[in-house]
């Protein structure tokens, strides 16, 4: 048997059986596929599935739906009823699976990441080992990988808008150099095999400007991946030194303006319990400004952030807090969360 990845929009699938294994089976399928189940009776799981049901015997129904469809699956708990379907569909040239014994086709464990998928398969010989390793998988594969696939995806769908040429895309693919602003963006970069060719020594947008070879910029596209909220500083300055730049959103944040932690926050910084806030972006400082002025107000939020220790993080969140009013009490040497909580303590 050889693995696939198969297109069943407009396909329909046929499966016998109501129980627990029917239902198993009508979930893998519902959002793929035009899913219809025969049964006298059905597991109240088939209660909240997109699926068709047909109450009723399937020696009823067999000959009709057998026709109609494009995979047939045979899951009663009667075996010979089972391979009697199956026995129908391969005469007729279907795929089918069956719960007892075997099929032409078998459904694997999957892993989704959304961005990429994991099937595996022990080919029926152990579902026990298959599921062991979709929970393994579904454990070791974390979001970081996640997002390097749609980071990947997003380049290919930006080549194939600007150069028609397949090798040109995959030569440029090849030849791209990967230039990341800080520690915590390289390491599951590095982890993963990619190599990174600049890191700033100041880790922000401007550090990096000034970190980057001219012939690096000049003349070159230059992707810049990043968050809908992003800094207009880099772009631009990539620009002005005469690079070609795209920009692409791989991610959206979204201001929490309102929720219960912030809520929660705000009101023990304004009753004096909080001793210090250690704002690690400008983003996050500039959004717990204006939540706080949405809830307790401008004077209250200043007089917060006055009773209490500031820290930054880089310069780039400390111009953002000052700009804003607000007292900035340290920063760090380097942009690194631990050395920010160091500094602040270093403070007390």
């Amino acid at each position: 048997m050889l693995p696939l990845v198969l297109d069943l929009l407009e396909k329909r699938v046929v499966i016998f059986g109501g129980g627990d294994v029917g239902l198993r089976k009508a979930k893998y399928f519902e959002d793929e596929a035009d899913v219809i189940v025969v049964s006298r009776k059905f597991h109240p799981g088939f209660d909240s599935l997109r699926v068709s049901r047909i109450e009723g015997e399937a020696m009823d129904h067999v000959h009709e739906l057998v026709d109609r469809s494009d995979i047939v699956i045979a899951a009663t708990d009667d075996e010979v009823l089972n391979q009697m379907i199956c026995d129908m569909a391969q005469e007729k040239g279907k795929l089918f699976n069956q719960a007892h014994g075997t099929g032409n086709f078998l459904i694997p464990s999957v892993v989704n990441k959304g961005a990429y998928l994991v099937a595996i398969s022990t080919l029926g010989r152990s579902p026990a080992l298959s599921r062991f390793l979709r929970e393994r998988l579904e454990r070791e594969l974390n979001d970081e990988i996640e997002l390097m696939g749609q980071i990947l995806q997003e380049l290919r769908n930006e080549l194939k808008s600007t150069v028609s040429d397949q090798g040109e895309r995959e030569e440029m693919l090849r030849s791209i150099d990967v230039l990341v602003i800080g520690p915590h963006t390289s390491a599951p970069l590095v982890k993963e095999g990619v190599d990174v060719a600049l890191m700033p020594d100041e880790f922000s947008s401007e550090g990096m400007i000034e970190a980057i070879p001219k012939e690096m910029i000049e003349g070159r596209r230059i992707w810049i991946l990043g968050s809908d909220m992003g800094s207009r500083t880099l772009p631009n300055g990539l620009r002005d030194s005469g690079g070609l730049v795209e920009e692409v959103v791989v991610y959206h944040l979204r201001k929490n303006l309102e929720g219960d932690d912030v809520i929660a926050l705000l009101d023990m910084g304004g009753s004096g319990g909080i001793d210090g806030f250690a704002f690690t972006s400008s983003l996050s400082a500039r959004t717990i400004l204006e939540a706080g002025r949405l809830r307790v107000g401008e004077g209250a939020t200043m007089e917060m952030m006055k009773n209490a220790m500031v820290g930054a993080i880089g310069e780039p969140t400390k111009a953002a807090l000052e700009y804003e009013g607000v007292r900035v009490d340290t920063v760090p040497e380097a942009a690194d969360f631990r050395l920010l909580l160091m500094s602040m303590k270093n403070l007390v």
